[in-house]
């Protein structure tokens, strides 16, 4: 993408910061190279090559240049962080309130499952297995010292991402009845990389860096405007945009890499091309040739959505061709399709794509995994991560948008749950948040020091502005597990599971090992896959 369509980009979906418009101008993009044909063939197999790929609803990973293992003067820098326990918070100050927390780290979880499979030879084949999750109980009594009642507004922060939103999203009660709590989202939390894991421009930042530390997490969090940005309007993008939509799309049968191509000249400093559904693209800047293709789906019942997105001028003339595979050397006849062009603006398109992006998910996964996220705040995830990183990015510089979503599922973020409290004159309520928490890590296949220690962090006062009085940590269910490394001050052999937390010590972390063997003194819950025999040890 030129510096010039870097600019176009942002004056065209709007709401732009003045600090984002400078960091556009200030990143080096890279310049293609012309060649006898086409600069450059992308395939969706080959994901912008050095990146990470990620599918439709795919389980991801924490990426970082972390090598894990380390700081072990404080808490180790884990491969994959998990994000601390935040405070609960006012979304207005109010210094008549005090809040005394007590939290607990209740290690049930950790309880084993052997797993019996039978095999096609008839044998079984049994494995252990276990989850790292925790589940915690984070509970505050709020105190009213004034002699009128006072209702607030209270928010839970709370690490994440949506994808998995189902099993983080805490449990809010006040005073032991659910609270109708509100959702919202901050945006992307960490930042990209190169190639190499470095912050070296010229290579291009083509993978994600997820954030890796609770130190990270307080930089994020320090000054409000994270948490300001949480709440703020989503990006309206208004800009018109022209809409090419194929449909229908056939191919004769026994080619299954039939592709459909479009082929067109543009003008890059009038012309930005978006695309959903598009598997390849080829363009040569220097003469403004580009040429998007597809593979049609064999099963006619399954009709993917596949949209050419145009801003500015418009592409004018196009030709379509269809081909025997995805390479377009090979022209097929047989191949059709039914392209309709139609005008709109930007943010409706994305809005269509919200629900797409929800049908696909369903379509290929055979459930809903976003079912308990509203669209309007998908559509703020999706609208944010274009207005912010398409022009900026090496990772979406084709345009793809369903990059853009893939990565806005499962980017980290801070999320906040709201609701309504009302604390009668002189008087408390308690409010408990019940969330599962997944363990910080280093990853199974790194033989570091820290394989099999699974770290468990909390923050005392970050992004809070409750006046607390104390706080207290206690653990529960710690048959299955022994401490490696904490500040807390927990002693499991002499019975500390109690303890008082400094309120100056802003972060404390827990980091454990399973036992194991003859040092576990924990059952074994059996359980049978089909045509397998129920002979599970204790």
């Amino acid at each position: 993408m030129s510096r010039a369509d870097q600019e176009k980009l942002y004056q065209a979906i709007g709401n732009i910061r003045d600090d984002l418009v400078e960091q556009a101008q200030s990143t080096p993009m890279r310049q293609s190279v012309k060649k006898a044909r086409w600069s450059r063939r992308l395939a969706i197999a080959a994901c912008l090559c050095a990146a990470v790929g990620i599918g439709w609803g795919m389980t991801h990973l924490r990426m970082g240049a972390s090598n894990g293992g380390s700081g072990h003067d404080e808490s180790s820098t884990f491969m994959s962080y998990a994000g601390p326990v935040f405070p609960l918070t006012l979304l207005e100050e109010n210094k008549s309130i005090t809040a005394e927390r007590e939290i607990t780290l209740d290690f049930a979880g950790y309880v084993s499952r052997q797993k019996s499979t039978a095999l096609e030879d008839g044998t079984v084949e049994t494995y252990e297995n276990w989850s790292s999750t925790i589940q915690v109980t984070d509970s505050y009594v709020l105190t009213n010292s004034t002699n009128a009642d006072v209702t607030v507004t209270a928010a839970y922060p709370f690490a994440g991402d949506f994808l998995d939103l189902k099993d983080q999203s805490p449990n809010i009660s006040v005073d032991d009845t659910a609270a109708d709590t509100a959702l919202y989202a901050g945006g992307y939390s960490g930042g990209f990389t190169d190639v190499y894991g470095g912050d070296d421009s010229e290579l291009g930042f083509y993978n994600l860096n997820q954030l890796l530390s609770w130190e990270e997490y307080r930089d994020l969090l320090a000054d409000g405007s994270y948490q300001a940005g949480a709440f703020a309007e989503p990006p309206e993008l208004t800009e018109p945009v022209t809409v090419y939509e194929f449909a229908d799309s056939r191919a004769p049968e026994g080619y299954s890499a039939a592709t459909m191509a479009i082929h067109f000249n543009i003008d890059p400093e009038r012309t930005t091309i978006l695309t959903w559904g598009i598997n390849g693209m080829e363009w040569d800047n220097e003469t403004g040739d580009r040429r998007y293709s597809y593979f049609v789906h064999q099963n006619a019942r399954i009709q993917e959505r596949r949209l050419l997105i145009v801003l500015g001028d418009d592409i004018g003339n196009y030709t379509l061709a269809g081909y025997e595979n995805g390479a377009c050397e090979k022209e097929l006849d047989g191949v059709s399709t039914n392209l309709t062009r139609r005008t709109s603006a930007l943010g409706e398109v994305l809005e269509e794509l919200v629900v797409e992006y929800r049908r696909e998910n369903a379509r290929t996964y055979g459930e809903e995994d976003l079912s308990t996220i509203p669209d309007n705040l998908l559509l703020a995830a999706f609208s944010g991560a274009a207005r912010d990183y398409i022009a900026t990015v090496a990772r979406y510089d084709t345009g793809r948008l369903d990059d853009v979503f893939i990565d806005a599922v499962v980017m980290d973020r801070v999320f906040y749950l709201t609701f309504s409290i009302t604390i009668p004159a002189g008087g408390s309520v308690t409010v408990t948040a019940e969330l599962k928490k997944e363990a910080s890590q280093d990853f199974v296949c790194a033989h570091t020091e820290n394989r099999g220690v699974y770290g468990y962090d909390l923050v005392t006062r970050l992004g809070s502005n409750l006046i607390f009085t104390g706080q207290r940590a206690a653990l529960a269910n710690t048959e299955l597990v022994e401490i490696v490394r904490q500040n807390f001050g927990f002693d499991l052999q002499n019975g500390v599971t109690t303890v008082e937390l400094d309120l100056n010590e802003g972060h404390y972390y827990l980091e454990v090992r399973r036992l194991t063997g003859d040092d576990s003194p924990g059952t074994i819950e059996t359980v049978t896959g089909a045509g397998a025999s129920e002979d599970g040890a204790s």
